[in-house]
This record gives C-alpha cells, sequence and structure tokens, in this order.
C-alpha cells in the first residue's frame, strides 16, 4: 500500500480570476485542466491566477511557508516568484473551536498581473515548507495548432 504521508500538503487551481464576493464566497473563473495553449511565443497573459490550497493537521502548529511559481525556462532554484506566508496572521483563531475535521485548510488567492510566457513548458507551483519542498501541481503550457483552412490547401 502506498504511504500517503508524502504526499503534497495541498494542491493549486490555475485559472484566469480568482475574485472574494461580498457574501464570503470565492469566484474562480477560467480553470484550466491540464494545459494552455498558446497562439505564439513569447504569449502575455493580461493575468493568471493561482489558487493554493494548504492542509496541516489540526494538533500541530503551522510553520511560515513560501509559495514558489516557476515559469519556463526557470531553474530549479531560481522561481520566477516567490510568496512568503507567515503563518501568523494567516490562520483564523478559532479554526479549531469545535472542528471535526483532522485538519486546516488555508487558501492562497495569488494574482500575476501580467504573466509572461517566454516558451512553452510547465508553469510549476511548489510550497517550501519545513526545509522540503512539496510539488503543488504544474500546467503544461503548450503552442496551439491553428488548422489551415481548405482554401489555402
Amino acid at each position: 500500500m502506498k504511504d500517503f504521508s508524502e504526499l503534497p500538503p495541498g494542491y493549486v487551481v490555475f485559472c484566469d480570476d480568482i475574485r472574494e464576493e461580498t457574501s464570503g464566497k470565492t469566484t474562480v473563473v477560467g480553470i484550466y485542466h491540464g494545459v494552455l495553449l498558446g497562439s505564439g511565443f513569447p504569449l502575455i497573459m493580461p493575468k493568471l491566477c493561482f489558487q493554493v490550497a494548504m492542509r496541516f493537521p489540526n494538533d500541530k502548529s503551522v510553520e511560515n511557508f513560501e509559495v514558489q511559481i516557476y515559469a519556463p525556462g526557470d531553474a530549479d532554484e531560481n522561481p520566477s516568484f516567490k510568496f512568503p506566508v507567515p503563518a501568523k496572521g494567516s490562520i483564523p483563531s478559532d479554526h479549531s473551536k469545535g472542528s471535526e475535521d483532522n485538519f486546516l485548510e488555508i487558501l492562497l488567492a495569488i494574482p500575476i498581473s501580467p504573466f509572461v510566457l517566454n516558451a512553452p513548458g510547465r508553469i510549476k507551483v511548489r510550497v517550501k515548507l519545513g526545509g522540503k519542498i512539496f510539488r503543488m501541481g504544474s500546467l503544461l503550457v503548450e503552442q496551439s495548432l491553428v488548422p489551415t483552412s481548405t482554401a489555402e490547401q
């Protein structure tokens, strides 16, 4: 049986926009599933958003962590974007009161505008936590294939 203790402590959703509604809901618009097709490179996107969800055991203290976003071509030690997340202030004070869940989930909305892609490849999201790097997810970026019209054949 697989040991699930080494699974990432969360996930990422790649999308065009994330909106916090006055009702307390979050609206996620234009979700990318597995691949983002570009018309050519460099591809300049007006905005690309990352909804990063981190899960922590309810019985342990939450550490500071860093979200790292890599554009295609970035070296492993040099992400295009780094977002430090301090544990203090990011956790609701009543997160463990009466909760039946055995974890605490923190949602982060990270918009980057503009987001420039110079080449095809993978956009990767990693989290640095407790000296370890966790792979949260990736999105493949490819050149779209535009079909030629029958008049050109």
